[in-house]
């Protein structure tokens, strides 16, 4: 072999060598990476559900059936928490070092889904989604790259049409092993069956969550609302509970010649929500202003 097709070889298994340690470091920005990372984290937790994962074990009585265990049944929806352990990765960093502000937004991509597909899994089976409305940001201190840290995710409040979820992006102080807050993002977000826009009290009180005051053990205070929400599923049989919904002046179409007749459970006065509504109101006062950051560094439930 000669010289020349020596540096030639080289040169070209270098190239190559390059082109593929790039793309690695940048794996997760590759085409359809995006995509992947969210679907996968549905679909995660939608299969996660399924009778078959556990055979044994105990499931909805409505259908089709999911496992009891993957619902947040009984629990309370303002201390309910969900935390993705994530990583500054090249990609996610600018050339300062850090991870970038545009890329902070790209994480709580996958915080909402992951929250929404664990926290809300049974509104997705009820012919429920939620999009996203607004976010906005505070950057309080930079995360180095290749830094570790924890995006934690929670619903702070609720009004009459908007869901407000905070994430906080955290890492741990190695020498005082105290919580490090490096940003704070809130997140509106809408309940929705087609065009029809969802109260959120309603996608609360059907998703499983606790309905009895905090502290109080009684189990059949706790899943009061499930309990509700289950006999209406079986009662609607193959249409989606949040599709049968009927907003108070009609669902919309004009092309309706009357209004559809609402039932009592479309009604807030039927469910048990009132325990949530001190904090619910907490919560808006912390966020609604919008001018104090320190509000949102800790959560005050």
């Amino acid at each position: 072999m000669s010289v020349l097709e020596f540096v030639s070889q080289a040169a070209f298994y270098g190239l190559v060598g390059g082109i593929a340690a790039l793309a690695y470091a940048n794996r997760r920005s590759l085409p359809l990476g995006w995509h992947v990372r969210i679907f996968s984290r549905y679909y995660y937790w939608r299969i996660k559900a399924m009778p078959f994962t556990s055979p044994g074990a105990k499931v909805t009585s409505s259908t089709p059936a999911i496992r009891l265990d993957s619902i947040p049944l009984g629990k309370d929806i303002f201390a309910y928490e969900h935390v993705l352990d994530l990583k500054a990765s090249y990609d996610d960093c600018d050339f300062f070092g850090h991870m970038s502000n545009s890329s902070y937004p790209k994480a709580m991509d996958f915080g909402r889904i992951a929250m929404s597909s664990s926290a809300f899994l049974q509104l997705s089976i009820d012919g429920g989604w939620i999009p996203l409305g607004a976010t906005s940001f505070t950057f309080l201190k930079e995360i180095p790259i290749g830094m570790r840290y924890q995006l934690r995710m929670h619903l702070e409040a609720w009004d009459e049409k908007w869901l407000y979820v905070v994430g906080r992006f955290i890492s741990r102080n190695k020498k005082t092993s105290e919580d490090v807050v490096h940003c704070v993002g809130v997140s509106k977000m809408c309940v929705k069956a087609g065009r029809k826009t969802i109260p959120p009290w309603l996608a609360i009180a059907t998703s499983g969550f606790s309905s009895a005051p905090v502290g109080d053990s009684d189990v059949d205070k706790r899943t009061s609302n499930w309990q509700k929400s289950e006999a209406l599923r079986r009662e609607k049989g193959k249409t989606p509970l949040l599709k049968a919904f009927v907003l108070p002046n009609g669902n919309g179409n004009s092309k309706e010649q009357h209004l559809p007749q609402r039932e009592p459970w479309m009604e807030q006065s039927y469910w048990d929500v009132e325990q949530w509504e001190q904090r619910r109101q907490e919560g808006l006062a912390r966020l609604l202003p919008m001018t104090s950051n320190e509000c949102l560094l800790a959560r005050h439930h």
